[in-house]
């Protein structure tokens, strides 16, 4: 078996490189790519120590200390809780890629008839491998994204008055930060559609400020907002005509709604 160590050097620094440049972006360390490159340079010289003779333990801790010493080089060491969530995501990272490349090769290579199962050798080019693992980091950083956006949405009952409430389903949002400046409370959004036009209410304008607008925000007084069976009553409803939701969304909550249920 003929080993090119100049190729298997260059494929490591490759996927060192996407590996820290996954923790990176998906724990938004806002590193510079040349630190990064230099310790995906670092982490590649390793690879000669591969061939050495190693029995399976240590060479799995060696693994270990070359993860934290990755981790030191491209992002260094704040804290104790800032270092090994480094770590944790590049362990987490290279065992997602690790088992999506083997997942493909052991699919390419599978041979079926029935219920009876074999395998045949394939040779793969290298550049379906560097190809194909940028694109695997990506989707799965853009996944925990959404998983973590996900964790966001909860169901939100509203009740104006007694025998008059609404159960939406609200996605807690760290940007809104509405709040009266009279009376201190908080501004959740609600579009008019989600309240019955057969209530009467009596609502008053609060004046806001965002980024590109200013106006006045037709307000609502309710009795509670009850998240996940906890009950706040340090809330307004602020009626919005023309607020965009998508994906189930019908309601935004405060920002401090996921410190409250906390």
């Amino acid at each position: 078996m003929i080993i090119y160590v100049d190729l298997l050097f260059f494929l490591n620094l490759f996927f060192d490189f996407h590996l820290l440049l996954t923790v990176n972006n998906a724990l938004k360390r806002y590193i510079k790519l040349k630190r990064i490159l230099f310790a995906s340079f670092i982490g590649a010289l390793t690879t000669f120590i591969l061939f050495l003779s190693f029995d399976t333990f240590w060479l799995f801790l060696l693994k270990i200390v070359l993860g934290m010493l990755l981790c030191l080089i491209a992002f260094g060491i704040k804290d104790r809780k800032y270092f090994f969530e480094n770590f944790l995501y590049l362990l987490m990272s290279s065992m997602v890629l690790g088992g999506f490349l083997y997942f493909f090769l052991l699919t390419l290579s599978e041979n079926h008839s029935g219920l009876a199962f074999s395998y045949h050798e394939i040779k793969l080019s290298f550049l379906f491998f560097v190809f194909l693992s940028p694109f695997l980091l990506t989707q799965y950083v853009l996944e925990q994204r959404k998983m973590k956006q996900k964790q966001q949405v909860v169901p939100v009952t509203i009740c104006f008055r007694e025998n008059q409430s609404v159960e939406l389903v609200g996605f807690i949002d760290t940007g809104n930060h509405l709040e009266d400046v009279i009376t201190k409370k908080k501004i959740i959004l609600v579009s008019e559609k989600e309240i019955p036009k057969t209530w009467d209410y009596n609502p008053y304008y609060v004046p806001y400020h965002s980024l590109n607008h200013h106006g006045l925000l037709s307000c609502i007084k309710i009795s509670y907002l009850e998240i996940l069976g906890k009950r706040f009553t340090n809330y307004l409803v602020g009626i919005s005509h023309d607020l965009l939701l998508e994906d189930g969304i019908e309601c935004v909550l405060h920002e401090t709604c996921l410190e409250e249920m906390i």
